[in-house]
């Protein structure tokens, strides 16, 4: 991927976490905040300002002057990286799940306290499959909404 569309994905990313925590973030309580920090997403509000946010992103690509072949191949390349990623996100739930299984099964034959921590160990491994799982799910989101600007993008202008 030529450096300058690189550059515009790294922007984008940057760009889109500002974008979220400024929209949809609801800031009216602390308790909100901590606990349930999304605003209504289907407001009739929230459109315009998407709207506004994807022509500012369409424009930054169209100043960046990328060539045709640059982005056909980051729009293969974008699209393989995201279905590599929703594979991995769907393996940590398969692997979540065993874990579940091997806990149960084990814990029929051990001491108390060796269930505790064979739990204990357990819980942690499920805790870091969840925050990995969150994190590729957010990246095949923002690998997404960028193919579509640049399909956008090519449609019109390339």
């Amino acid at each position: 991927m030529e450096s300058s569309l690189h550059s515009y994905v790294k922007w984008y990313i940057d760009a889109r976490n500002e974008f979220c925590r400024r929209v949809y973030i609801d800031r009216s309580t602390w308790l909100k905040r901590k606990l349930m920090p999304f605003i209504d997403w289907d407001s009739e509000e929230l459109l315009p300002r998407e709207s506004d946010f994807a022509i500012a992103a369409l424009s930054e690509l169209k100043g960046r002057a990328l060539a045709k072949h640059s982005i056909s191949l980051a729009i293969l390349t974008l699209s393989n990286r995201s279905e590599y990623l929703s594979d991995q996100a769907d393996a940590n739930t398969t692997f979540a799940s065993l874990i579940v299984v091997m806990l149960a099964f084990f814990s029929l034959t051990l001491v108390p306290w060796l269930k505790l921590l064979v739990a204990s160990v357990a819980f942690c491994g499920l805790v870091w499959l969840m925050l990995q799982r969150i994190e590729l799910r957010g990246k095949v989101a923002y690998y997404k909404e960028i193919i579509n600007l640049l399909k956008q993008y090519e449609s019109r202008h390339a």
